[in-house]
């Protein structure tokens, strides 16, 4: 479906747009004024045309047509996915999922640190009796150190040593 742009006599010769084509490079992603230098008119012609022709203002053609391009990507993508395409599976999970390779940061509140104290306040008196000395000062220790005893050997030089 080829239109013909009629200008008034004496300008330039009359643009054709193939709305096929405008429909594609639409769907492709092309902004209006890209779609608009394919044709070799301006932007502001091209949405007057869109307009005329569709009945809706080019921001509201282009939203469809870039939807429809979007699905088609999906799409693929999804098939690729499917087809057992490791790095599709993964990107499709982080950007479909919301999936990630990091570990997600635990966020505390106010309620958290609140609990986190009150726990500790009933445990506190536990927590005193284990630090508590196990044994009475009076008490001998077990390893206490023995008097030094004369070494009834001496070493090579003559010299008695004790232990």
């Amino acid at each position: 479906m080829n239109e013909v742009i009629a200008k008034h006599p004496g300008g330039r010769p009359p643009a054709k747009i193939d709305w096929v084509k405008v429909e594609e490079l639409t769907v492709a992603g092309c902004l209006g004024s890209e779609i608009a230098g394919v044709f070799g008119i301006a932007p502001s012609t091209l949405y007057e045309h869109v307009e005329k022709n569709y009945g809706i203002k080019f921001s509201e053609f282009r939203q469809q047509f870039l939807s429809k391009g979007d699905a088609y990507i999906r799409a693929s993508q999804y098939k690729k996915a499917l087809k057992g395409d490791n790095s599709m599976l993964i990107w499709l999970g982080k950007n479909r999922l919301g999936q990630s390779d990091k570990t997600a940061e635990e966020k505390v509140t106010i309620d958290d640190i609140r609990r986190f104290v009150q726990a500790s306040v009933e445990i506190k008196p536990g927590v005193d009796k284990l630090n508590e000395p196990r044994m009475a000062p009076e008490q001998p220790l077990l390893y206490q150190e023995s008097p030094r005893q004369e070494n009834p050997f001496q070493d090579e030089l003559g010299t008695t040593r004790s232990f």
